[in-house]
């Protein structure tokens, strides 16, 4: 199912998850938009979009709509994401607890990253990132590593300009990745939010990338070598702890 739109005659469900999906893979989805893709009419998908606001499955921001809180609380409850999730937060709160900056566990959904948990927010940063919240893949420190290890199906078609300093160029963007291939980590310096540098290293399960641990901090506080350290070895003690953690249920699934 894409976001192409929806043959006549689909059912409710499936024009709403074809109104979800299309909210999830763009910024800042806008009614017209959203009522082209699901093929209902306008007055319609403002109702139906009312709806799901009032449910919390997605909010509606002065940009436009994107998803909310409660869609992803049942996405994180899935096993593997919960897993994940238990995996990466002792790593956060340890580095949080030295560094006082903010910090978050993302995933990569569609060419947006998720924010699944954020730890922090204390005197080095003043930095909003909430748990749930997309952020633009090609801006993001967490994005372009999620993204370095991606298939080509992955990446950004376009490459919006959020700020100044966010890289436009496919090449130039193309170089960012392959630098992250060679470092272990990702850095972006004001390319999302003016002020705002942030680091990202993966989380590796089997290995695949399944997430990133990211740092968000201002940019006077930043030092690209003495972060991506720190973040690095949080992400390998969260795909320590991972690995632990499937090894205990593999052992406990040959004893039953």
């Amino acid at each position: 199912m894409t976001t192409a739109g929806v043959a006549p005659g689909r059912c409710r469900t499936t024009r709403v998850f074809t109104v979800l999906e299309l909210i999830s893979r763009t910024r800042g989805a806008r009614l017209t938009q959203i009522a082209d893709a699901s093929g209902l009419p306008v007055t319609t998908t403002h109702r139906l979009l009312a709806e799901l606001v009032e449910l919390g499955v997605i909010e509606r921001r002065s940009e436009g709509y994107q998803i909310g809180s409660a869609l992803f609380d049942i996405a994180f409850r899935a096993p593997a994401r919960a897993e994940l999730l238990a995996a990466v937060r002792p790593a956060l709160h340890d580095l949080y607890a030295s560094t006082r900056a903010t910090l978050y566990l993302a995933i990569l959904s569609g060419s947006a990253v998720s924010v699944m948990d954020v730890v922090g927010g204390g005197e080095l940063s003043g930095i909003r990132v909430r748990s749930g919240d997309q952020l633009a893949a090609h801006a993001t420190a967490a994005g372009k590593c999620l993204l370095a290890t991606a298939g080509s199906d992955t990446l950004p078609v376009k490459l919006e300009r959020l700020v100044p300093r966010t890289v436009t160029s496919s090449q130039v963007f193309a170089q960012q990745l392959q630098s992250v291939r060679a470092l272990g980590y990702a850095v972006d310096v004001e390319e999302w939010q003016v002020g705002v540098a942030s680091v990202a290293a993966p989380v590796v399960s089997e290995g695949h990338v399944v997430g990133v641990v990211a740092v968000a901090l201002p940019v006077h506080h930043f030092n690209p070598h003495r972060w991506g350290s720190q973040v690095v070895n949080a992400a390998r003690a969260a795909s320590a702890r991972l690995a632990s953690g499937r090894a205990h249920a593999d052992s406990r699934e040959r004893v039953a």
